[in-house]
């Protein structure tokens, strides 16, 4: 498993074009490289595509691509935390660490930070929308020459927002949440058909005042086809 120091170290690899060729440049923290001269000599190869047949070969494919529990854990993949399977836990990744970000509160904190202008705000105690002028970009700034600019407007970082809204949002949850996870029963044997079944899920979240609320969820099956 990657451990955090190289997760940071490849995040901070900088790729730039130069006419048609891709360069790596390493990017410097306090003076010192934290990307090693080997990650810098390597460049991607071309995939190999996988030999897929029939099903079973394309199920077999799958299951070597699943992460091991660790990676799940360190990835902030939702867990049980009990054996009776009431609750899940979820571990604040490296990354959210580093910036003190808090996915998951108790519900009596009504203490949020706006995931768009960054301010901090309270919910309201009647659980009603407030007004409550949220002025923003909606696009986060990105690099432009040496001047990161905001691609929205082309006004550069810092710089106040070019649009406004009615309230703030965010995409802090509350603790009570983690209850509400199911686990998806195991298959009685080997013969029932959905023992190999295997379906991709996307879903698909909006940030509300409260936080994170799901909007859509599609799943479909190995032909893409929805179920």
């Amino acid at each position: 498993m990657t451990s955090p120091t190289n997760r940071l170290s490849q995040s901070l690899l900088h790729l730039h074009v130069v006419g048609s060729t891709p360069q790596f440049t390493s990017i410097s923290v306090g003076g010192s490289p934290v990307i090693s001269n080997y990650l810098l000599s390597v460049r991607p190869q071309k995939p190999v595509e996988p030999q897929i047949s029939n099903a079973k070969s394309l199920i077999k494919l799958l299951r070597g691509l699943r992460l091991s529990e660790e990676q799940l854990v360190a990835n902030s993949f939702p867990r049980w935390k009990n054996g009776d399977r009431t609750k899940a836990v979820v571990v604040p990744s490296f990354f959210d660490t580093l910036n003190g970000r808090k996915e998951f509160i108790p519900d009596e904190d009504t203490r949020r930070r706006c995931v768009r202008c960054h301010a901090p705000y309270r919910l309201p105690s009647d659980g009603r929308k407030r007004i409550d002028f949220c002025i923003h970009h909606s696009e986060p700034a990105v690099f432009s020459s040496e001047v990161k600019t905001h691609p929205c407007c082309g006004r550069a970082q810092g710089v106040a927002g070019c649009q406004h809204a009615e309230s703030h949002v965010t995409d802090t949850m509350r603790e009570s949440v983690l209850s509400e996870f199911h686990a998806t029963p195991e298959p009685a044997g080997p013969s029932v058909p959905r023992t190999d079944a295997f379906y991709a899920l996307d879903c698909e979240f909006v940030y509300t005042t409260w936080g994170k609320e799901a909007a859509r969820v599609t799943m479909v099956d190995e032909y893409g086809n929805e179920v």
